[in-house]
């Protein structure tokens, strides 16, 4: 399972080809969906566990991160990848969603899904790092057909996710995106 470019739908103002093509990084969180779909089989998520390791980053320039947004979505993820531990919170589908990923006491649900054949879900992940800068994929438990299988969420070609630390000292310069364009940062 990899995260493949959807256009706009990954993009979120982030020129996600070219950073793909550098190798590029992520500054503090990386924002990706990736979905579930049981095509002939019943499919059960049991749980799911970050897989870190950290890093020592190349010298490079940091395009920081423009302000979370995107489709309304499903279910969220929240990885801490300081601590390795992740969050589930079942969303549904109503618009005043949004308001829960940002109340902490909202509550939390076990990581468990179950899809019968021909149904899909749509997860959206949110992985952030305060503490480090790491390399990470995300292993999700499953049985399928009863069967335990784990399978490892990772970049195209199997290719860890790299989230960097802001205060990284391999970040040689940094660009935002300000109204529609990639421009320095006016405060540092």
């Amino acid at each position: 399972m990899s995260l493949t470019d959807m256009g706009d739908r990954t993009r979120y103002s982030k020129p996600y080809q070219w950073v793909e093509a550098q190798d590029g990084a992520d500054i503090a969180t990386t924002y990706f969906q990736f979905t579930l779909h049981a095509k002939d089989a019943t499919v059960d998520v049991i749980g799911a566990k970050p897989i870190v390791q950290e890093i020592e980053a190349r010298p490079g320039i940091a395009l920081v991160p423009p302000p979370s947004g995107g489709p309304l979505h499903l279910r969220h993820l929240s990885v801490n990848l300081d601590v390795e531990t992740l969050d589930h919170r079942d969303l549904g589908n109503a618009p005043v969603v949004i308001r829960d990923l940002d109340n902490p006491a909202a509550p939390i649900s076990l990581f468990a899904v179950s899809l019968k054949p021909g149904e899909s879900e749509l997860f959206h992940v949110a992985a952030f790092t305060g503490q480090r800068s790491v390399q990470w994929g995300l292993l999700l438990k499953m049985r399928i057909n009863g069967k335990a299988k784990d399978e490892l969420v990772t970049r195209p070609h199997k290719r860890p996710f790299v989230t960097l630390k802001r205060n990284d000292p391999a970040i040689t310069a940094r660009y935002e995106f300000d109204r529609g364009h990639w421009v320095p940062p006016m405060f540092e």
